[in-house]
């Protein structure tokens, strides 16, 4: 599982993240034709979008289900988060997870923060 930061983003241009899934014992690809992935972006927990129950829900959502997320090759996917949906985010640190569902088992991938900038232009 990747923690940390991933790099700044504009909230003016497409989102495109890319990763490969490699087994730690064999070093191959992982095939993840028919895996659930699903990536998410949200507020951060200490910013005041929590619900009554304190959870705070997903600004945006991408899943292979729903298209936003397509397996380009045997280990490797795209998330794609068009610019319709990044000028709804606001300048500021986003909380970005992202899991796999493979064979029945479900692993983190990813836990990170994602730095959103103004992009500045209108269009």
């Amino acid at each position: 599982m990747y923690a940390g930061s991933l790099d700044p983003i504009s909230n003016r241009q497409d989102f495109r993240f890319i990763r490969q899934v490699i087994d730690d014992d064999t070093g191959e690809a992982i095939d993840i034709s028919q895996a659930l992935i699903v990536f998410e972006v949200r507020p951060k927990a200490d910013d005041q979008h929590a619900n009554a129950q304190g959870a705070v829900h997903a600004a945006l959502s991408a899943t292979t289900a729903n298209g936003r997320i397509m397996v380009v090759d045997a280990g490797t996917f795209q998330v794609w988060l068009p610019l319709a949906d990044m000028q709804a985010l606001s300048p500021g640190y986003y909380d970005v997870g992202c899991t796999i569902a493979v064979n029945g088992i479900t692993e983190q991938l990813l836990a990170a923060t994602l730095p959103v900038i103004d992009g500045i232009v209108s269009a």
